[in-house]
């Protein structure tokens, strides 16, 4: 039976001395000696273990202990971290580190978690993403072969689901083409949409949909649907014409549309770009762009939470209600999945 042991100052040395060893073997794959467990001082983790809002926990099985855990919780509202956890050797592939981290949900609540850990390491990306982590999307590249993969454990985050179009969005695009166009000021406003009456909005969109339910099922998807919570709340699409952007390598630039603001600033759009591209890295991608003008900052932190940094921007390019804004590229590589 799996348990927890809060350490001490009394036993905290003998604790950072299993952390040493547990980590012995990623610290001589990596050498990351900056950043690995494996590397850290007794001094880093003494001051570690007074920060107000840290934990350093003991994992017991049948009174013997088998390894350690550091959880850090502000108690704000902020995310709980899991920061690091490890099994000692002898003692791994048998499933205690999951049941670990669930008498930690147990313990400090089973939502708003958030971890990091070698993208590497598929053992590890297994175990977290059982216990429901999401990537956010963030990988951070540090050297050669090594990548750190960021996890979410939110429960807003099981909310979306993409889809091909339905019958029953039809009437939801005669809405946002008609008289719902306020996404519109956001998605190439300088490109005004062309007025259309409810009638041929109907007809276009319903030969639309026809098409798509017409695809081969294999047919590589440039447009989803977004659903969250059951309802239609909008799309993600791609492309590879990226104007003035040299694209030969025909990389996707994926685009997203929120047509409710109601709908916005609950992280669906973020979301449901994380699920495109792993939609697409299914595929083969493993390298994306964005587009978007300097006056959508909601698009611009999007892009810079998930990991895109800034490749091209064309200075004064786009003119929306009489002001000038910048055209802005971002672009994300991420690692290639072992095949």
């Amino acid at each position: 039976m799996i348990k927890l042991q809060e350490a001490t100052r009394d036993n905290l040395e003998r604790l950072w001395k299993m952390q040493i060893l547990a980590f012995e073997d990623l610290l001589a794959r990596y050498r990351d000696f900056d950043m690995s467990p494996g590397a850290e001082s007794f001094e880093t983790v003494l001051a570690k273990f007074e920060q107000p809002w840290t934990k350093y926990y003991f994992i017991l099985c049948d009174d013997q202990t088998i390894g350690g855990v550091r959880v850090v919780d502000k108690a704000d509202g902020a995310k709980k971290r899991i920061s690091p956890i490890w099994i000692m050797p002898e003692y791994r592939g048998k499933g205690y580190a999951q049941q670990a981290i669930r008498l930690l949900e147990d313990l400090y609540g089973p939502d708003n978690w958030a971890l990091d850990t070698i993208w590497q390491e598929k053992g590890n990306l297994h175990l977290y993403e059982n216990l429901g982590y999401v990537q956010t999307g963030q990988i951070d590249h540090i050297k050669e072969g090594m990548d750190i993969v960021y996890y979410e454990k939110c429960q807003r985050r099981n909310m979306i689901v993409l889809r091909d179009m339905m019958e029953s969005d039809i009437e939801d695009y005669v809405r946002w083409f008609t008289s719902e166009t306020e996404w519109g000021d956001w998605d190439a406003p300088w490109e005004p949409l062309e007025p259309v009456s409810e009638e041929e909005a109907r007809r276009e969109w319903t030969e639309y949909c026809q098409r798509v339910q017409n695809r081969p099922a294999d047919a590589l998807r440039w447009k989803f649907e977004i659903e969250a919570a059951g309802r239609h709340v909008g799309w993600v699409s791609a492309y590879t014409d990226l104007g003035y952007v040299e694209n030969e390598e025909g990389i996707p630039a994926i685009g997203l549309d929120i047509p409710d603001p109601g709908d916005r600033r609950k992280g669906y759009g973020t979301q449901a770009i994380q699920q495109y591209m792993e939609y697409f890295r299914d595929h083969g991608f493993s390298s994306f762009y964005t587009q978007t003008w300097s006056g959508n900052t909601g698009m611009m932190k999007t892009a810079e939470k998930l990991g895109f940094r800034e490749v091209a921007r064309k200075k004064d390019c786009r003119e929306v209600k009489g002001k000038k804004y910048d055209a802005v590229t971002f672009r994300l590589d991420l690692p290639r999945e072992d095949k």
